[in-house]
């Protein structure tokens, strides 16, 4: 049996060392942030190390006095922390194992460190990280390099928000934010319980259709427990009015349909509550508001009894490809803020509307992306999380109308707001996030880019280079287009001083046709070299957006006329517009190498499907299904395959389709693949585990977009 642990000394285990005399514990040298009483959990484990410590000792341990109510709530509360502060797991522990009945036991082996007058050599930071080094890694990115990326990101975006957040003014104000979860990964989307004392969230990297999954959290200090194993994408939980249920949405994309359902808290297999129903809530115990499709993606909010009945419209946006996802009514059940996107999919700022649904209402809260809202229990105060270009903050306004006030700030982005029924505070989830560019090929993967976000890919009519938007926040907050040279293995900005929201490259890669969102007026196309050999040229700034090269020098590009969108078409000087087919659209996906078709989204409205991925042909011609209903569909530069994204989602899972010779479309089911089975068989090959990528030459050559992301739930006191 190992010895027990000299309180004196420093010894380490796995990746982690502890200082026992300076109650310290550190991870590659770093110091980890470790409550008081995780820490005693630890440091009486690794007094009897093999051994199994019993939660009586653990408890005499961690409250002397005999004072505390719950022992066994706060030791539990305790070992939860712990292992997050180790990135270990109950299931299959590395470190602190339970037995079950009697206690817990430390199982890793300890490597004693010794050192000079007291003072401990610390471990080797990962590799590549020479400590004391002035060595820049080289823009080349080597194996070790990558080694890093992959294993220190996480890492480096946790420790980055506790220190970029702690020099922020949100610390510096004293508003003495409270942590409420401890996850190394990400807790979003807040809701709490109608008595406040349980708040349930999604444990996952996205906070709108997330692959995660539904936990609940007793407060202030309850174990966190996971409610659903759920595979359908999910978003927007919410509380019954009795406590007992969270209903939450969920997303079938075979069949673009957006559903509720709701699972016990105390445990249970979620069940159906209401179909094309979406960000479900109460505004009485019988009485419901919701979204719902009209036609096509059209999505307003309405209010029905739990059996639909008595249904009327509250909020239907103008706009065909508009959406109102969320709304919140107000305390007095007069007025319901909404969260909606508008005609070109992306978030508007928020909305106050009557519930009465006599008025389309106005505009509140900051100018930016909104994507939650909430109010106090008095009804007196808005607020909001919102995306301005300065970043994702909380926000509030004094109802009805009040000028914004920020509530967050510094580099942690703010996403949900819950709060307390009390309204002596209110719950958010804070944390940072960074989307890096990987190759995959036949020397395997590795990152190319190495700061910012990056996102938006698309591969060069040769394959041998890859193209991608770059945000970089550290110094300005416009998207970049940059490129990725696989011959050269370098990297080099394109296109810069415009905030790019979509674009396309020339067959001979010569010019670039991009769209750009101005803060303030409609969107823009502009086309520009990207030898610099001219200057940018403006053809287009009436809302003109999703820019592909067509066929005989022409611009494809998306437009709303009236309240749809369609497929336009436009010579290189912006002159000759003219629609492509009568037929509306949603969104623009991609455009075939020969650009003789061009990958859409549409409303169909069937049996199937509300709306489904279609391919156009540009010189004239009948449509054909891609999917029945919505997936991404895009092309390898030579055509030779064609790729469906068709579970999106993280990890989403992407086939890859021969096209025969001769063609542009592989021989597709008349009404369009209908699940990943379907996709797999026309494929022939294992599909790619990624859904965000742009396909190479062949299968086994293609860019993906690898995000790292660290967010936690945090308590802020309402002044």
């Amino acid at each position: 049996m190992p010895e027990p642990v000299d309180p004196t000394r420093i010894v380490r285990f796995g990746v982690f060392e502890i200082d026992l005399a300076n109650a310290e514990l550190r991870k590659h040298g770093l110091r980890v942030r470790i409550q008081e009483q995780p820490y005693q959990v630890l440091s009486a484990l690794l007094e009897r190390p093999g051994e199994v410590v019993s939660r009586d000792d653990l408890v005499r341990r961690l409250w002397p006095d005999g004072t505390f109510v719950d022992f066994d709530r706060g030791l539990n509360a305790a070992v939860t922390r712990l292992r997050q502060a180790l990135s270990d797991s109950a299931e299959n522990p590395k470190f602190v194992e339970t037995v079950a009945r009697r206690g817990y036991r430390f199982l890793s082996p300890l490597e004693p460190l010794t050192g000079t007058n007291g003072v401990q050599k610390p471990p080797a930071p990962p590799d590549g990280l020479a400590s004391g080094s002035d060595t820049v890694l080289p823009n080349r990115p080597t194996p070790r390099r990558i080694a890093l990326y992959g294993a220190s990101l996480g890492l480096l975006i946790l420790v980055g928000v506790w220190l970029l957040w702690a020099r922020s003014p949100a610390a510096k104000s004293g508003l003495g934010y409270t942590q409420i979860t401890d996850f190394t990964d990400s807790a979003i989307a807040p809701a709490l319980s109608p008595d406040g004392r349980t708040v349930a969230f999604i444990r996952g990297t996205d906070w709108f259709q997330s692959s995660g999954q539904l936990w609940v959290k007793p407060l202030p200090d309850g174990e966190p427990v996971q409610l659903t194993r759920d595979p359908r994408l999910k978003f927007a939980p919410a509380f019954s009015p009795d406590g007992s249920q969270v209903a939450y949405s969920v997303v079938d994309t075979s069949r673009t349909a957006w559903d509720t359902v709701s699972v016990p808290v105390l445990g249970g297999e979620p069940r159906l509550f209401m179909a094309n129903a979406e960000g479900l809530t109460w505004i009485s115990k019988r009485q419901l508001l919701f979204s719902e499709i009209k036609k096509g993606i059209h999505m307003a909010v309405v209010t029905a009894g739990e059996n639909r009945s008595e249904a009327r419209d509250i909020y239907v946006p103008e706009h065909e490809r508009a959406m109102a996802h969320f709304s919140y009514p107000s305390p007095d059940r007069q007025w319901v803020l909404i969260i909606e996107m508008g005609p070109t999919g992306g978030w508007q700022p928020c909305r106050l509307v009557p519930l009465d649904g006599s008025s389309r209402g106005r505009q509140v809260g900051p100018s930016g992306r909104c994507t939650s809202a909430g109010w106090s229990p008095d009804g007196k105060w808005m607020y909001f999380t919102v995306a301005t270009p300065d970043g994702q903050f909380l926000w509030r306004q004094r109802f009805p109308r009040g000028d914004p006030e920020q509530v967050t700030f510094g580099p942690a982005e703010a996403q949900g707001v819950a709060i307390a029924p009390d309204g002596r505070s209110l719950i958010t989830s804070l944390g940072m996030q960074q989307s890096a560019i990987w190759i995959h090929d036949s020397r395997g993967d590795r990152a190319v880019s190495s700061v910012g976000d990056a996102f938006r890919l698309k591969a060069s009519a040769d394959g041998n280079r890859f193209y991608y938007l770059m945000n970089r926040r550290a110094t300005d907050s416009e998207n970049e287009l940059w490129g990725f040279d696989l011959r050269a293995e370098k990297s080099g900005r394109l296109v810069s001083g415009f905030p790019i929201i979509g674009y396309d490259i020339a067959d001979d890669g010569s010019e670039a046709v991009f769209a750009v969102k101005p803060v303030q007026g409609k969107s823009q196309i502009w086309l520009a070299s990207l030898d610099r050999h001219s200057s940018p040229v403006l053809l287009a700034s009436d809302g003109e957006d999703s820019p592909y090269f067509g066929p005989d020098g022409q611009i494809l590009f998306r437009m709303s006329d009236g309240k749809a969108n369609y497929l336009f078409r436009m010579n290189r000087d912006g002159s000759s517009r003219a629609k492509v087919v009568p037929h509306p659209i949603l969104n623009l996906m991609s455009v075939s190498p020969d650009r003789l078709w061009i990958a859409a989204m549409a409303a169909v409205d069937d049996a199937q499907a509300k709306a489904a991925e279609i391919a156009i042909p540009t010189q004239g011609g009948a449509a054909k299904r891609i999917c029945s209903g919505y997936c991404i569909a895009q092309w390898a530069p030579d055509g030779s395959y064609f790729y469906v994204t068709i579970e999106t989602g993280q990890p989403g899972k992407t086939v890859a389709i021969p096209v025969p010779p001769g063609r542009t479309l592989p021989e597709l089911p008349t009404l369009g693949i209908r699940s990943l089975v379907e996709g797999l068989a026309l494929s022939g090959r294992p599909a790619i585990e990624h859904s965000d990528l742009a396909p190479g030459l062949d299968p086994s050559i293609y860019a993906y977009v690898k995000t790292a992301m660290h967010r936690n739930l945090f308590r802020i006191p309402i002044p």
